[in-house]
């Protein structure tokens, strides 16, 4: 059987892992785009826009994806009925209240920066315009969570290779008539505004529409209820997101722009190897629910087996390449990249280490450990701050990598531990065996 788990996560998990690496490319494009046109320094406000947009979303979004995947596992046929509809309706009613708030807060904080002047005053408006993305961005990502709990892969798939596509093709097109930086932040703009209407076209093309808005005007969202049964799952979500984005803004902050920059393109092309794990992922998931579900745990053994495994065979040959080949695809952007090759392998390598530890934070979310999994993640996320303040100034983004490393390191082997405990084994990549 572990065989045909394995079979079973990769012809499940193709559709997911090409969508994925095409998501990669268009970003390496535009970054391509953007470096030869632009400058180092112009790609380090976009990461550094892009790090807290990432941040706000998880904020904004507080776990919703997660609670509508696992309350509403057959959506699709179900969308006439009125508890659904009504579930939807206070699910997005949750999300806009948290959003306002965010963005509130968000504004106050950028005025006080900017009294400081902590931020450039070239691109103090770029940074005023991440409040009006957010409110693209974050009903995006609600409709495109929507759509995977309907279990519709390739309008979420759609949705999601949206965004990137229209971020490339309207600098291109922009790009022709005006060279002023301006052109990179309305390109930016109009890729969330489309990713946005596109995502709400898409759901209302499943025939949502009627039921979501005959349902609107009746529905008041219980804030109480559903923070309580999302916000561990947020607090996991917007650790792991900062632990991600944060190298990027300490670089930005400690050492510039320029070094930021360098370091986002080194990030965007190890980015490959986080999205092969979370196209694996986004299949073994379900599986590590179901298996739950039935107090499996033999079956529950084959599944993270499997994922591992999986994750392995793919990543393995590619940190080969990297090594190979890591200064070529380094040099498209300019010479200045080079020096962010060691970097790359660093960053590779955290995502290896995540590979050979399996899904354990699947396993923990879904298993009613996820207050231990925020406690492992928080400890990581302590350790990641103090590693980035110690060894930036040292080693700039070489620094900044070993960071990440390190705290990837931290919580895999603090939840693979959690895993033992709770569910008496480790992930074993090498486990091949026949039966459940």
């Amino acid at each position: 059987m572990y065989h045909k788990t394995l079979k079973l996560i990769l012809s499940s998990g193709s559709l997911h892992l090409g969508a994925r690496v095409l998501v990669v490319a268009l970003g390496l494009l535009t970054n391509l785009l953007v470096a030869n046109r632009f400058g180092v320094e112009v790609i380090g406000v976009v990461a550094s826009l892009s790090s807290i947009l990432a941040i706000l979303e998880v904020f904004s979004i507080f776990g919703q994806p997660t609670v509508l995947m696992r309350d509403m596992p057959k959506l699709s046929n179900v969308l006439s009925t009125n508890a659904s509809s009504e579930f939807l309706v206070k699910s997005f009613l949750f999300v806009a209240k948290l959003t306002m708030f965010i963005l509130v807060a968000y504004t106050v904080t950028l005025v006080v920066l900017q009294q400081f002047q902590v931020i450039d005053e070239p691109f103090v408006f770029w940074f005023y315009c991440v409040t009006l993305l957010l409110l693209f961005s974050v009903q995006g990502l609600w409709c495109q969570s929507v759509l995977r709990a309907m279990q519709k892969h390739a309008l979420f798939i759609f949705s999601q290779i949206s965004r990137p596509l229209t971020y490339l093709v309207s600098l291109v097109l922009l790009g022709f008539w005006c060279t002023d930086p301006i052109v990179v932040l309305i390109s930016f703009s109009v890729s969330y505004l489309l990713f946005c209407v596109l995502s709400w076209l898409l759901l209302f093309k499943l025939n949502v529409r009627f039921a979501l808005l005959s349902t609107f005007k009746n529905v008041r969202p219980d804030t109480r209820k559903l923070f309580k049964a999302s916000y561990a799952m947020a607090l996991s979500s917007l650790i792991l997101v900062v632990m991600g984005q944060l190298d990027v803004l300490m670089l930005g902050f400690v050492l510039g722009y320029e070094f930021a920059g360098i370091y986002s393109v080194a990030a965007r092309v190890s980015m490959v190897f986080g999205f092969v794990l979370t196209a694996i992922n986004l299949v073994a998931a379900p599986l590590i629910a179901a298996a739950l579900a039935r107090n499996d745990i033999s079956g529950l053994k084959n599944i993270t087996s499997s994922t591992s495994c999986l994750a392995l065979i793919f990543i393995i040959p590619m940190f080969a390449v990297c090594v190979v080949l890591g200064k070529n695809m380094l040099s498209f952007f300019g010479d200045d990249f080079l020096v962010g090759y060691e970097a790359l392998l660093v960053l590779a390598a955290a995502h290896l280490v995540n590979a050979f530890f399996g899904p354990v934070g699947h396993v923990l979310n879904l298993s009613g450990n996820e207050r231990k999994f925020v406690k492992v993640l928080t400890l990581a996320l302590v350790a990641n701050v103090v590693c980035n303040a110690v060894l930036i100034p040292l080693f700039d983004v070489n620094g900044a990598a070993y960071s990440s490393l390190i705290s990837m390191l931290l919580w895999n082997l603090g939840a693979s531990l959690v895993v033992k405990n709770s569910m008496g084994f480790f992930v074993k990549p090498w486990r091949m065996r026949g039966g459940v």
